[in-house]
């Protein structure tokens, strides 16, 4: 299995980003694909520089 993370940081003072639509677009991709079973997702959101190594080491994921 593929483990695919994918973290999201948004700093104070800067636009917001569309993170909410770009993950939408990954999942139906997925949805899509012959082999979808073999991927795993999680979602790391808010995350700060210095908190940004622990969804790496607890998942250790394959794709970022």
């Amino acid at each position: 299995m593929q483990k695919i993370l994918i973290m999201t940081a948004n700093p104070k003072g800067t636009n917001p980003l569309r993170v909410d639509e770009e993950l939408r677009e990954i999942e139906k991709g997925l949805e899509r694909a012959k082999l979808r079973e073999q991927f795993e997702i999680k979602l790391a959101l808010a995350v700060e520089y210095t908190t940004i190594h622990r969804p790496i080491l607890d998942f250790k994921p394959s794709i970022m």
